[in-house]
């Protein structure tokens, strides 16, 4: 129970600063970023959820942490290489899609665009956050929410005096996800007596893919910018898009070759 509220807290400070220095309007916009995420936390929930008994069936059968590394790195992997190519494809279609959709929410996608990437980092640690559950490990898993959670409120709180609005709260959430995702996977692998250099491989290959693909999704709009008042927003759109899927290729074809995204999904074992 005490985890669930810290999560919640984690995940709420934020929004609970912008209503209580800005205000309501703000708050909305604020929260697209949240909106258009919500379908991919689901993915991330619904993966750690069904892969925790697996998690506890391992760890049952033979009382050794070391047996649970691979149910953390393989669900890692394939998760963020997945989610990290859905991330840059909204993130460039996200000025249309709320122009269509939530047409009042426009101001708010700079701060969407910012937060989606943080909110990567926070739904990819629940396979770390299943180890330590799993090993009875729940008082240093508290610790680091409450860590993660008091940075949250420490980076919002400077963003909003400093005057950098709800953008600077969302890349103070951000960062505080951030870490958040870095210490209970850098701890879940330590309890796993996994050396630096395979906990780096991990770390590496989740942090590599997103910023891969950011990075591509940030030159794209550089070099062609979307204008949605543009009579061919819808042209340039698909380019970007295409292009995006084309220099994501390699990461794409891993997913599939093994099918590895849906055994996940299914909870099945090994991939």
């Amino acid at each position: 129970m005490l985890i669930k509220k810290l999560s919640k807290g984690l995940t709420t400070i934020d929004s609970l600063l912008i209503l209580k220095f800005l205000d309501a309007r703000s708050l909305g916009f604020y929260s697209l970023g949240k909106l258009v995420f919500a379908p991919l936390l689901m993915v991330f929930t619904a993966s750690s959820s069904v892969m925790y008994p697996r998690f506890a069936e391992q760890y049952g059968k033979t009382g050794d942490p070391r047996s649970l590394k691979r149910y953390i790195t393989v669900p890692m992997e394939v998760l963020s290489s997945a989610m990290a190519v859905l991330v840059g494809a909204i993130y460039i279609a996200l000025p249309l899609l709320t122009k269509v959709f939530l047409p009042k929410y426009v101001d708010g996608v700079p701060a969407a665009r910012i937060l989606m990437f943080g909110l990567f980092f926070y739904a990819i640690s629940g396979m770390a956050g299943n180890m330590l559950l799993t090993i009875n490990k729940q008082v240093l898993r508290l610790w680091i929410l409450l860590g993660s959670a008091l940075l949250n409120f420490g980076f919002s709180f400077v963003a909003l005096k400093l005057g950098y609005g709800i953008e600077g709260v969302a890349a103070g959430t951000s960062i505080a996800y951030f870490l958040f995702f870095l210490t209970i996977s850098v701890m879940a692998m330590k309890y796993t007596h996994a050396p630096p250099k395979e906990t780096g491989k991990l770390l590496t290959h989740v942090l590599g893919v997103i910023f891969y693909i950011g990075i591509i999704a940030v030159l794209l709009l550089t070099f062609f910018s979307i204008d949605v008042r543009s009579s061919h927003v819808v042209v340039r759109i698909i380019i970007n898009e295409l292009v995006l899927v084309a220099c994501s290729s390699y990461i794409i074809y891993k997913l599939i070759q093994r099918h590895r995204i849906v055994e996940l999904i299914r909870g099945r074992w090994p991939f």
